[in-house]
């Protein structure tokens, strides 16, 4: 039974490892792999290990790799070949991968290699060193802009459901930059893309952020309330040239003093005060200065304005206030019957009777009695809704009690139900589990069997890696005494052999590398003459390869250059301009340049002269806006 134990525990935690699935050689295979990097609901990464056509195992062991990505990517291996061409024929510029390498893929990659870590390999670098480059770039993995739809807002917080699953919660001071509180930001059901700052994980919910997203405030006025729309505005400050009123959250316009009314006004504080909401009409968003005017505007609806597409109003409607008669400016002949208790006449245009100190003792008294009935009305109303509320909460708990007690009566019916079932075929089971005992250590017998073989082959292949390892170091070896053999030849020949002897050899080795025998008998071997600034000129040389210089010199000196269109072959004038005179030599040689590159600011040309006798003497290899020869 132990045995038995041992061995499903083994099973149960068995998967297979990276390096025992089947390299991807084949263009399906690839265009499968293809479509998995570019699959917008990929919320994981990619690692894949490439390894070179004539390889039969990567350089870098993929188990170890997934070992050291500890279930934060998938591993993937790829054979230089077929299916390398595939992945770079179908993904975007730079995220290919060839030759001995391991890239990683981040989830919903965008075009460019930028992010997506690439190391290319060698047989000199050790795999542990490779590991840690994938932990380090798994840890500075990048956080994922996702699609998102409001769920619930409140004041300190939003939940957001994520496109593909998944829920986040976004805090207040992640929602904007303004210090609203999260429901003047964001509303149910409004779609928002989400800076996930932490993915959730096993039921739980995970954190994120608006903050990237928030868009420019005047950009925002101007692509969402075209000039003529009534905005709600809150008056932020007050001048004598006008009104200073909030448009949006950090965005201030004005209200000149000429707009405020259809009449003249002396200064914005006699009709406006500091926080009152105003219905304003946009005149001008494209200038320096927001303007708005309260002319004309009426009573109609005003838009809300929302910091974010498809959001809430940024301002909070107003707060009912409950309103109390002021008695100070009430009728005198209501005053009149409070005081005397009967009625006043008091004709119109009459001044108002005067009232003695005890009179207006007596009305205050009467105001705060009126102020206190009223108050006292409030709070009981206030303390009925409240036992209402109280006594419609303990009529739900109770309601909540009875359920909770059926389903716990109803989860109990439902055990001894099972327990009764499983008890009556405890004998069969009983039976089943000895058969699947015995299958299972024969399975493990074989497994021990199979793991002595792996170990042996595993030593096998020790010996075999250390025999490899003794035989490279030893090339090694070998291939640096060479390499000090062959740089004491050069110094040799150096000394022996003038350098211009040595240009001669080198041209005329390209020359008869590049041409065929009809090509020979066309374009035939002129011996050139290297002129005195040539050598030095190829010494400084950078961005251009020896090898090139030596194949275009070849083409010229044989005369096939002038055929050649890609050399660009022309007049060297005395300047950059068409009418400028060629370049001539007291001698009579004439100047000319042919091209080394093209399509770069920094592009080589090859100066030389085509002498009287129709021989070349090479003169430098200078810059496109070099025009000096020698």
């Amino acid at each position: 039974m132990a045995d038995s134990c041992q061995l499903l525990k083994y099973l149960g935690g068995f998967r297979m490892m990276p390096g025992m699935e089947d390299p991807i050689r084949s263009r399906a295979a690839a265009a499968g792999l293809a479509e998995e990097v570019l699959d917008h609901a990929r919320s994981v990464p990619l690692l894949v290990v490439c390894m070179a056509a004539d390889r039969e195992t990567p350089l870098i062991p993929p188990d170890l790799l997934d070992r050291a990505a500890d279930g934060a990517a998938l591993v993937r291996t790829v054979v230089t070949g077929e299916a390398t061409w595939e992945l770079k024929h179908r993904l975007p510029a730079g995220l290919d991968v060839y030759g001995d390498a391991v890239r990683i893929w981040w989830p919903a990659p965008e075009a460019g290699s930028g992010g997506h870590p690439l190391l290319l390999l060698d047989a000199d670098r050790d795999p542990a060193l490779v590991a840690e480059w994938v932990r380090a770039a798994l840890d500075r993995r990048p956080r994922q802009e996702r699609a998102a739809v409001v769920a619930t807002a409140d004041e300190n917080a939003a939940t957001l459901r994520l496109a593909g699953g998944g829920t986040v919660i976004v805090a207040r001071e992640e929602s904007n930059t303004h210090g609203l509180a999260a429901d003047r930001v964001l509303r149910p059901g409004q779609p928002v893309r989400v800076l996930v700052l932490k993915e959730p994980a096993q039921g739980l919910p995970g954190q994120g952020s608006l903050l990237p997203f928030e868009p420019d405030v005047r950009r925002r006025l101007s692509e969402g309330y075209p000039a003529g729309t009534v905005l709600r505005c809150r008056v932020w400050r007050l001048h004598r040239l006008g009104a200073v009123v909030d448009v949006l959250p950090g965005l201030t316009g004005l209200v000149p003093v000429s707009e405020l009314a259809d009449e003249w006004v002396g200064h914005p504080d006699k009709r406006l005060a500091v926080g009152d909401l105003v219905d304003a009409r946009l005149l001008d968003t494209d200038g320096q200065t927001v303007r708005l005017t309260l002319r004309g505007v009426g009573a109609g609806p005003a838009v809300a304005a929302a910091l974010l597409p498809d959001g809430p109003p940024w301002l909070a409607p107003p707060t009912p206030a409950v309103e109390l008669p002021d008695l100070a400016e009430s009728d005198p002949a209501v005053l009149a019957w409070e005081r005397t208790g009967r009625a006043a006449t008091v004709s119109p245009g009459d001044p108002a009777e005067e009232f003695t100190e005890l009179d207006r003792l007596e009305d205050a008294v009467r105001r705060a009695a009126y102020m206190h009935r009223r108050t006292e009305d409030l709070l009981g109303d206030t303390e009925r809704r409240l036992v209402k509320l109280r006594a419609q909460a303990a009529e739900l708990r109770h309601e909540l009690e009875v359920d909770l007690i059926e389903l716990h009566d109803r989860a109990l019916r439902s055990v001894e139900q099972e327990y009764e079932r499983v008890s009556g075929s405890s004998q069969q089971a009983l039976d089943a589990a000895r058969v699947e005992i015995h299958r299972l250590r024969g399975m493990l017998a074989d497994a021990v069997r199979e793991q002595d073989r792996l170990a042996e082959q595993a030593r096998s292949a020790g010996e075999d890696a250390r025999r490899s390892a003794e035989a490279l170091r030893r090339a090694n070896v070998e291939a640096k005494r060479q390499r000090t053999r062959a740089r004491r030849l050069d110094a040799e020949l150096a000394a022996l052999v003038p350098e211009s002897d040595r240009l001669r050899a080198a041209i005329r080795s390209s020359w008869l590398r590049q041409t065929s025998k009809a090509d020979r008998a066309r374009y035939p071997w002129r011996e050139p003459v290297i002129g005195p600034d040539f050598a030095a000129s190829l010494d400084n040389l950078e961005g251009v390869s020896r090898e090139r210089v030596m194949q275009v010199c070849a083409e010229v000196v044989s005369g096939r250059a002038a055929d050649r269109s890609g050399l660009q072959v022309h007049a060297l004038r005395s300047a950059d301009g068409g009418g400028s005179a060629q370049r001539t030599r007291h001698d009579g040689a004439r100047a000319y340049r042919a091209s080394l590159q093209v399509r770069t600011a920094a592009a080589r040309r090859l100066h030389y002269w085509v002498l009287p006798d129709g021989r070349i003497e090479l003169a430098k290899v200078g810059y496109h806006d070099d025009f000096t020869i020698r």
